[in-house]
């Protein structure tokens, strides 16, 4: 009506900006700046319009003036929320098509058609298919190159032009009716309404340019590239690509490749159910994507034959055909609209030509559309340029998905938001003005039914003496932080409202009660708990005033921050942290335990049946009776989109009423259809008193597992059968999916690398060499590990297996080989959505697959072709630098030294992903409390990027160093903690261990009174690091760098070391360190003591006591006998020795391994050997009645390659058949070279001797 426009603007990150959050955002317009047809009059003159009543006004208001409120208010962003994507069906290649609603076939008439049939509105959009013209080959077999060249060439850069050595050989058309019928688009019309008709198609003598005709005319685009035309526009920047748009909203964009037009048409909503044609019925339902013109639909499965029918019904007429007909052999090829005697090829023999086949396989790899037309066409570039346009048509299926919104959301007066993302799963953070405390939720997520979770966020003033909501700062008058408690700060209610619970953690699947410590309550009170500012859980006040809460069901691991509040949720002034645990690392005490959990796990099938029994601890629920419920899991959603999402879901109740007593046993019926479909899932105790299937309840949980003991009769009659089906199923489903092999961490090529490399490897829990090498999923396997940080793109997860001789075992040698997983067992943060939520996604794509494939039937080799082993022939093992003792340094590229400063200092620093790790040292002491002119680290503090703050210190009196995050004592009831961007673990011999997601590991050990440090850097960090452990660049002569970039010699003096460790001294702004005594307060506040005079050396004393003794344990050891003898002490010299034998350890374990790779054994014949590491030997033979042709024996050399040739198995009879060609054809070859040599002699003869007489032929006697 108004002729208005409307403007969309988007930051890099390809979320829309909105004017309410920046002035660069989305804008409106009165008058179109393109202008609006019929044009001429106000507001629809292009351009003009648009200044007078938009563009001026935004000088007036934001340009010449700060007033950009004013324009902003009327002319507001409009956000995506009514916004509904069009839908997309293509066509390309021989011509392959993709209807609206995603059905995929190939039509391959000769002819003119219907891609496209409307009415309301009337839109007509028609093909016009030729029989391909080919390429005769006029070079001979020696000019041409190899197929893998061409692919080589192809794969390299698809968008590259073609090699050059096809456009060097000469071409002529040729019909292919008398070899192979393969038709192509070479004409698309359209027309929408009264619209001109447009027309694009194949340039004529080209194969990479479209020529356009607007009602029959050609169209030039050489000096523009858009063209406003009668109801329609016409874009076309470059000569092989044109976009028609159309006023409905529908768009047509024509591309050419290689002679083959690919189109995509874009619908819009209101064409839904009004389409017809061969891209079919758009309505979301493919099976009526072949109804004929009568209405008659043939079935999604039709075959090749029926199609081919399918499509003749909608060629076009004589009268309704839209396309110009300009030259002779176009009125003569198209006087028929479909040709009956064009008879196309439905089925190609893959083995026809082996050569092109093998090519075709690695150009297309899954593309079935691409390997299709190259055996059609013997054309590895049509090929190509078929997989070009299937990939352009996915990116646009992908790019024009529904995204779900939410809408703006207003920062809270006297407060800012943190995010200007609405879309579903975007998290939005507030915060309030210092002198305002928070109140409703901190965080809100968009949540996918359109809703913002949390409530609505307020900031109120603030109190300046009460914790009340401001747990966590510092107060002008007094402290609500943690470190409040030492320095004796607190504001009087810090306890009250910052509160500790018991327990502070359990399993993430929640249920697990805990209690308010330390404060009571009245009992009157109306409790409720909010979690992640989200989910809120009823809570209660017993008897005594304690207040109890319940952990809930979670979608995640780690720190969980949680909220409380005393009147119904109104506010929630109190907070607290709950830990949520991953269900491999929580004890079995906090879970019910199925009794012979293999039995619950193959029930069904052979051998398996009978009664299954649970038991649980039953002073875990305070109640006489218990029900026992089946929840299952699913992930539901297009995978790898915003609508993917995780789901637990009462299924069913096993028992009501029962006695809880701790036993439960039953033997397990098939469940009802609509729940066999959950395979994954738990078991739930909860008290009686609840209604079945209630969220967030005092409960206990089974472990998740298979739940084959309630799948149906159809499992139980042939599990085989049915685990092959599903294991089909899945095997189609997952190929489909992305690829997430090429982007996860090689493994170790040893079981020593894996054990040393703990930045980036830990333990698999289910076979781990330190607890039994219980290895239940991988026989013949005795440890493995597992990558800590999923991959950067798809969150995917490493595994990596070992046998008893440290060698990595492959799933190409056995089935207990090493796994990579799409979904990380142990999640990948931030969690909460698939394939990151932990345990669960990893059930989901990884386990029960395998069950499906490995453990219910015998058909493991469709499980390993997708999952299988990495080797580690790209494996490179970390640089290690160490610091322990006095401290003794040794850095990454291996420099010895001494720095004996006492400070606080940077140990690493790093540009690349903002590394920085510091230390504090602190003074030895005598027995008798004296201070010895020696220090040792005594505290290491480290962060990466935005991640939380670690800090680990030495305690007097404490056996284990005591952990801080960010200031705040850490309790550590587990051994394993999530935090923000890093992992902590608390391992044995007074050991935690930092690991970041660079791959950077942190290894702090409290050895006696010093601490010891092993850093371990992955390549990545060469040459971006400095500080006290060096430059990490395999040049020891630079380790000794300035701040200034000056550098010392590596030969540098004790004092000279001394000056180049104070230079490395932190800043106040930069510390990362704790003070939370006035002890550290006073003697920390110069981050380097110069009056510190540390000794530089010491002499032995053969006649003291002490120095025979040190020589017994130090021997050879300098850095032990230097700490023996400076602090009089034999433990600190001990410490000092394993010390630096861990880091010679670390050393000799990371040192780089040549792998030449899996070496295939022979068809027919077997290989000994599965060590494919430098030195190793691998040995073949044959089976019975073969004979080995080839190496029997290949050793891996330092190259990284196999010695020998190739080994093969023939059977005798060919062997002899081969030997007998060659002997015979040997042994003519010697025959003709005699008779030459023989004719050769004679004729030389001849020409010698010949009389001068005439030869007379003699009458036989």
């Amino acid at each position: 009506m108004y002729a208005a426009g409307q403007q969309c603007c988007y930051d890099e990150s390809g979320t829309q900006v909105l004017t309410t959050d920046s002035i660069g955002g989305s804008t409106p317009d009165r008058g179109h700046d393109w202008g609006s047809p019929p044009y001429r009059k106000p507001p629809r003159i292009p351009g003009f319009s648009h200044w007078l009543y938009d563009v001026i006004s935004f000088y007036y208001c934001c340009l010449w003036s700060d007033n950009c409120n004013y324009y902003l208010e009327l002319r507001p962003s409009s956000d995506c929320r009514t916004y509904k994507p069009p839908k997309v069906a293509s066509a390309f290649g021989e011509p392959h098509i993709i209807t609206f609603d995603g059905l995929n076939y190939t039509y391959k008439g000769k002819g003119e058609y219907y891609l496209v049939k409307s009415t309301n509105p009337s839109l007509s959009i028609q093909c016009r298919t030729t029989p391909f013209q080919g390429v005769e080959k006029m070079m001979s077999e020696e000019e041409e190159p190899s197929q893998t060249s061409q692919v080589d060439a192809l794969m390299s850069d698809e968008n590259q032009p073609p090699p050059t050595f096809h456009n060097a050989r000469a071409r002529r058309r040729r019909s292919l009716t008398d070899r192979t019928n393969v038709a192509s688009i070479t004409s698309v019309a359209m027309q929408e309404e009264d619209s001109d008709v447009v027309e694009v198609r194949l340039k004529n003598g080209t194969d990479q340019e479209l020529e356009i005709l607007l009602n029959g005319e050609i169209l030039s685009f050489d000096e523009q590239s858009w063209m406003d035309m009668k109801g329609v526009f016409i874009y076309s920047s470059i000569t092989s690509n044109a976009t028609v748009m159309f006023p409905s909203g529908a768009g047509v964009e024509v591309r050419v490749k290689k002679g083959f037009l690919g189109i995509s048409v874009l619908l819009p909503e209101i064409f839904h159910s009004k389409t017809e044609g061969l891209f079919g019925v758009m309505n979301n339902d493919r099976e009526d994507d072949f109804t004929m013109r009568n209405g008659t639909r043939l079935p999604s499965s039709a075959t090749p034959e029926e199609i081919f029918h399918f499509g003749a019904d909608w060629a076009v007429t004589e009268n309704n055909s839209l396309f110009q007909y300009d030259s002779q052999e176009l009125i003569d090829s198209y006087k028929i609209k479909h040709d009956p005697d064009f008879v196309p090829i439905f089925v190609v023999d893959e083995n026809k030509n082996q050569s092109l086949t093998e090519a075709a396989k690695t150009l297309c790899e899954d593309d079935i559309f691409c390997r299709f037309d190259v055996l059609t066409t013997n054309s590895l570039e049509i090929g190509n340029a078929t997989k070009i346009s299937y990939g352009s048509h996915k990116a646009l299926v992908d790019n024009l998905q529904p995204v779900v919104t939410c809408g703006w959301l207003a920062p809270p007066a006297n407060g800012t938001k943190n995010g200007t993302n609405y879309l579903v799963g975007s998290l939005i953070t507030f915060s309030c003005n210092t002198g305002f405390v928070l109140t409703g939720s901190i965080t809100r997520t968009c949540q996918a039914d359109g809703y913002w979770s949390g409530e609505p966020t307020m900031c109120i003033p603030a109190s300046p003496i009460s914790c009340s909501s401001q747990c966590g700062l510092v107060l002008a008058q007094c402290s609500c932080h943690s470190t409040c408690e030492k320095l004796g700060n607190c504001c009087a209610d810090y306890r009250y409202f910052c509160v500790h619970i018991s327990p502070d953690s359990g399993l993430l699947m929640g249920g697990r009660e805990f209690v308010i410590l330390n404060v009571t309550f009245n009992r009157n009170s109306s409790v409720k708990c909010r979690f992640n500012s989200a989910i809120v859980v009823d809570g209660s006040v017993d008897k005594e005033g304690h207040a109890h809460c319940v952990s809930p069901l979670l979608y995640e691991t780690g720190r969980i921050p949680f909220t409380m509040s005393l009147d119904g949720g109104i506010t929630y002034p109190h907070s607290g942290i709950w830990l949520a645990v991953h269900p491999g690392k929580v004890s079995e005490t906090e879970k019910c335990t199925l009794v012979n959990e293999t039995k619950w796990q193959y029930y069904g099938t052979p051998n398996f049946g009978g009664s299954l029994t649970v038991l649980w601890d039953p002073h875990m629920l305070e109640t006489d009776l218990v029900d026992i419920e089946v929840w299952g899991y699913t992930e539901t959603g297009e995978p790898y989109s915003s609508s993917w999402s995780p789901s637990w879901q009462y299924l069913y109740t096993l028992v009501n009423n029962h006695l809880n007593d701790g036993n439960f046993t039953f033997n397990p019926k098939p469940a009802d259809e609509e729940h066999r479909v959950f395979e994954i899932g738990s078991l739930r105790i909860v008290p009686s008193d609840y209604k079945d299937g209630m969220w967030n309840i005092h409960s206990i949980w089974s472990v998740d597992h298979a739940m084959a003991w309630h799948l149906g009769e159809d499992f139980r009659k042939d599990s085989a059968g049915w685990a092959l089906d599903k294991c089909l199923k899945w095997h189609e489903s997952d190929m489909r999916l992305p690829d997430f092999l090429s982007e996860i961490i090689d493994c170790p090529c040893t079981l020593a690398q894996s054990k040393a490399d703990t930045g980036r490897f830990h333990p698999d829990y289910g076979c781990d060499i330190d607890s039994g090498s219980v290895c239940t999923y991988h026989p013949g396997a005795v440890h493995c590990v597992r990558g800590i940080y999923g991959s950067p793109k798809y969150a995917a997860g490493q595994q990596c297996c070992y046998d008893e001789r440290g060698i990595q075992v492959l799933t190409s040698d056995s089935i207990g080989g090493s796994t990579p997983d799409r979904g990380h067992d142990w999640g990948s943060p931030p969690y909460r959505k698939p394939p990151r939520v932990p345990g669960f996604s990893h059930w989901i794509y990884d386990v029960i697959s395998f069950y499906y494939c490995c453990l219910w039937s015998d058909n493991c080799q469709y499980y390993l072709e997708l999952r299988p082993s990495s080797d580690c022939r790209t494996y490179k093992p970390p640089k290690v630098s160490s610091s322990f003792g006095d401290p003794h340094f040794i850095t990454f590229d291996g420099v010895n030294y001494t720095f004996k400063g006492l400070g606080e200092y940077t140990l690493v620093s790093s540009s690349y992903k903002s590394l920085m790790i510091q230390g504090r040292t602190q003074p030895a002491k005598h027995a008798n409390g004296s201070a010895i002119s020696v220090t040792g680290f005594s505290s290491v503090a480290m962060k990466e990027g935005d991640s939380d703050v670690i800090e680990i210190r030495l305690v007097e009196d404490l056996l284990m160093p005591e952990v801080l995050l960010n200031q705040e004592l850490l309790s550590f009831n587990r051994t394993w903690i999530d935090l923000k961007g890093v992992f902590l673990f608390y391992g044995a011999n007074q050991r935690v261990t930092a690991m970041f997601p660079s791959g950077a590991g942190v290894e702090v050990r409290g050895h006696g009174i010093f601490l010891s440090i092993n850093v371990l850097l992955p390549e990545e960090f060469m040459n971006q690091t400095q500080g006290l452990m060096g430059v990490m660049n395999n040049n020891p002569n630079d380790d000794f760098t300035l701040k200034d970039g000056r550098v010392l010699s590596i030969d540098s003096t004790s004092e000279q070391l001394f000056m180049f460790g104070a230079d490395w001294a932190v800043t106040n702004d930069s510390s990362l360190f704790t003070y939370d005594s006035k002890w550290l307060i006073e003697n920390y506040e110069e981050k380097h003591d110069p009056t510190f005079l540390p000794i530089f050396s010491v002499e032995e004393d053969p006649n003291d006591p002490l120095t025979e003794n040190m020589k017994k344990i130090c021997a050879n050891d300098s850095f032990c006998r230097f700490d023996v003898l400076t602090t009089k002490d034999l433990n600190v010299g001990i410490e000092t020795l394993m010390s630096h034998n861990k880091h010679k350890s670390l050393v000799q374990s990371l040192q780089p391994v040549v792998s030449c790779g899996w070496l295939e054994p022979p068809k027919n014949g077997k290989k000994n050997g599965t060590n494919y590491l430098n030195n190793s030997e691998v040995t073949f033979s044959c089976k019975k009645g073969f004979r080995l042709v080839g190496s029997y024996s290949r050793k891996c050399q330092s190259d990284g390659t196999w010695s020998g040739q190739t080994s093969q198995c023939v059977s005798d009879n060919t062997l002899g058949i081969v030997l007998g060609c060659v002997f015979g054809f040997l042994t003519l070859l010697v025959l003709l070279i005699l008779i030459a040599l023989h004719e050769k002699k004679h004729s030389k003869k001849k020409e010698i001797t010949v009389p001068s007489v005439t030869f007379t032929q003699t009458k036989d006697p």
